[in-house]
C-alpha cells in the first residue's frame, strides 16, 4: 500500500520527476513556465524513455533502467505489440499507456476495445490534449509532459493502492457526458450508416434498372440479328441452288467445248498432215526446178548466174532458231549444188510467225537467217563475204496466222541466189 500524498506532496513529488526527466532521460524543454500553452517542440522521445517517465509519475515503477520499464509496460499490454523500446513512440500509444498506467477508465469504445485510438479520443475528451493532433505524430519530451501535469492536476488526493484516486462527483459527470457523447456518435453514426445505406440502395436500383433496359435493348438486338440471320441463310440457301444450276449447266457447256475441241484437234491434224504432204511435194518440185535451172545455168555459162533463184523454205520449230534434223539435211543437199557454183552469192532472208512482241519477232527472224548462213559456210558452199542475212518478223506472211498451220508455214528462212 502506498501512503496517501497530499497535494502540496504530489507537486513536489512531480518537480522531482519533471527535474529527473530533464537530467536522465532527454526530455527537453526551455523553460517550465512555457510548459502549459507555448512549449516549443523538443526531440522525440522513444517508446522506452516515455515508459519510464509515466510509470514513475503514475507511482507504478521507479527505475532508472529505461528497457526495465518498457518491458513492465508492455508486459502488462499497457503498450500495443507494434511498440518497440528505442523507437519513436506514437501520441494513440503514449495515451493508451498513460490511462493504463494512471487507471483512468474511458468511455464505452475504449471500455470495450482497449486499444490506442479510443484511448487517444479519451484523452482528447478529457482535454489532456487542448487540441486534436495526428494519433500517429510521434510525442516529443514537451508534449508528454504537458499531458501528465495534466493529469496530475485533476487529482485531489494522489495515489492509493496504485490507482489514482479522482474526483468521484467529477468523474461521475464526465462518465455520463462521456456517455451522452458516445451515444450522440453513436446516433450520427447510425443516421449516417442508414443515409448511406439508402444511398447504396439508390444506385444499386439505377444500376438494376439501366441493366433491365440495357438487357431489353440487347434481346430486341439479338432478335432483329436472328431474324438477319434466317433471312441472310435463305438467301445463301438460293444462292447455292443457282450456283448448283449453273454448275450443271457449266459442266454440259464445257463437255460440247471439250467435244468441239477434240473434233477440232483431228481436223487440225488432219489439215496438218495435208499440208505437210502438200509442202513436201513442193519442196521436191523446187528442189528439182532448183536442180535444172542450177544444171542450165552451169552448161551455158559456168562460171556465172544471170537470173536469181529461189531455193526451198526452210521451217523452224516456235520461238526457235535452231535448225532441225530434217532442215540440216535439206541444207546439205543444197551446199552440194552451191558448191558447183564458183563465186555464188546468196541472200537469206528469216520470218517469224505472228506472235509475241514485234522486238521480239524482227529478233527471232533475224537468228533463223544466221543459222542458215552459218550452216552453210559451216558446209563450205559459200564464203561469208558473199552472204547477206536479214530479218522480217511478221512481216509478208505466206499464210494465216491465225491458224496453227498457217504460223507453222510462216516460221521459215528463204534461201535466194543473187545474179553476179
Amino acid at each position: 500500500m502506498i501512503d496517501i500524498i497530499t497535494e502540496n506532496k504530489m507537486k513536489k513529488r512531480f518537480l522531482i520527476i519533471f527535474l529527473s526527466c530533464i537530467f536522465n532521460t532527454g526530455l527537453y524543454s526551455q523553460s517550465v513556465a512555457a510548459e502549459i500553452e507555448n512549449l516549443p517542440a523538443v526531440k522525440a522521445v522513444t517508446y522506452a524513455q516515455a515508459s519510464r517517465f509515466i510509470l514513475d509519475a503514475a507511482g507504478k515503477m521507479t527505475t532508472n533502467n529505461f528497457n526495465e520499464a518498457f518491458q513492465y509496460a508492455a508486459d502488462r499490454a499497457w503498450l500495443p505489440d507494434r511498440a518497440s523500446a528505442n523507437e519513436a513512440a506514437r501520441l494513440d500509444d503514449i495515451c493508451l499507456l498513460l490511462l493504463k498506467a494512471f487507471n483512468i477508465k474511458g468511455g464505452i469504445f475504449y471500455s470495450l476495445t482497449g486499444n490506442s485510438h479510443y484511448a487517444y479520443r479519451e484523452v482528447v475528451y478529457r482535454n489532456y490534449l487542448r487540441e486534436r493532433s495526428d494519433p500517429a505524430m510521434n510525442v516529443s519530451g514537451s508534449l508528454l509532459l504537458l499531458m501528465v501535469d495534466r493529469i496530475l492536476s485533476e487529482y485531489n488526493g494522489g495515489f492509493h493502492d496504485d490507482v489514482l484516486v479522482l474526483d468521484r462527483g467529477k468523474e461521475e459527470t464526465s462518465r455520463n457526458e462521456a456517455l451522452a457523447a458516445e451515444n450522440a456518435l453513436r446516433e450520427d453514426e447510425i443516421r449516417r450508416q442508414e443515409a448511406l445505406a439508402a444511398q447504396i440502395a439508390a444506385a444499386r436500383e439505377a444500376e438494376l434498372a439501366a441493366a433491365r433496359e440495357a438487357e431489353v435493348r440487347r434481346e430486341t438486338e439479338l432478335a432483329a440479328v436472328r431474324e438477319t440471320k434466317v433471312r441472310h441463310q435463305a438467301e445463301l440457301a438460293a444462292a447455292r441452288e443457282a450456283e448448283v444450276r449453273r454448275e450443271a449447266e457449266f459442266a454440259a457447256v464445257k463437255e460440247t467445248e471439250v467435244r468441239r475441241q477434240a473434233e477440232l484437234a483431228a481436223a487440225r491434224e488432219t489439215e496438218v498432215r495435208h499440208e505437210t504432204e502438200l509442202a513436201t511435194a513442193k519442196e521436191t518440185g523446187v528442189r528439182r526446178e532448183t536442180e535444172l535451172a542450177v544444171a542450165r545455168e552451169t552448161t551455158d555459162r559456168p562460171t556465172a548466174i544471170t537470173t536469181a533463184a529461189k531455193l526451198p523454205f526452210l521451217q523452224f520449230l516456235p520461238n526457235d532458231i535452231e535448225l532441225l534434223e530434217s532442215e540440216k539435211q535439206k541444207l546439205q543437199e543444197i551446199a552440194a549444188i552451191l558448191k558447183a557454183i564458183p563465186g555464188v552469192r546468196l541472200k537469206i532472208d528469216g520470218y517469224a510467225a505472228f506472235a509475241g512482241t514485234r522486238a521480239g519477232r524482227m529478233k527471232i527472224s533475224e537468228g533463223r537467217a544466221r543459222s542458215v548462213a552459218n550452216y552453210l559456210i559451216l558446209q563450205g558452199a559459200v564464203v561469208a563475204a558473199n552472204i547477206t542475212t536479214e530479218g522480217h518478223g511478221a512481216e509478208f506472211p505466206i499464210a494465216n496466222n491465225l491458224t496453227l498451220r498457217g504460223m507453222a508455214a510462216n516460221r521459215r528462212v528463204v534461201i535466194t541466189i543473187l545474179e553476179r
